[in-house]
């Protein structure tokens, strides 16, 4: 199971970037560090879910929690994501590419 909150969190705050760079034209397609405004978004997402763990811990969370540990929760997050598929061009060559008809959308 991925994490719906994060999911949905991540495509209500994806919504705001675009709605801001609506405002905000000249920021589209601004490269800085040579990743856009979107791709600095997913990186904003994985670093607040990274985390530290012994291997006895991720276990007992693996058996114990609803959630998965991450970084699985986060790649199954955004493999679903046609957003982030074509923010960083993945392809069918890539390894966290995931076609279409098997990606889950609920929101």
């Amino acid at each position: 199971m991925i994490y719906p909150q994060l999911k949905s969190g991540a495509l209500v705050g994806y919504r705001a970037l675009q709605l801001y760079l609506d405002d905000l034209p000249d920021e589209r397609g601004k490269i800085l560090d040579g990743f856009t405004p979107e791709q600095r978004f997913w990186f904003g997402l994985v670093q607040k879910t990274r985390m530290v763990a012994k291997p006895t811990t991720l276990e007992y969370m693996a058996q114990n929690n609803s959630h998965p540990p991450m970084p699985p929760g986060v790649n199954g997050i955004v493999t679903n994501l046609e957003e982030w598929h074509r923010d960083f061009a993945v392809g069918p060559e890539h390894k966290r590419y995931r076609p279409p008809e098997k990606r889950v959308r609920i929101w």
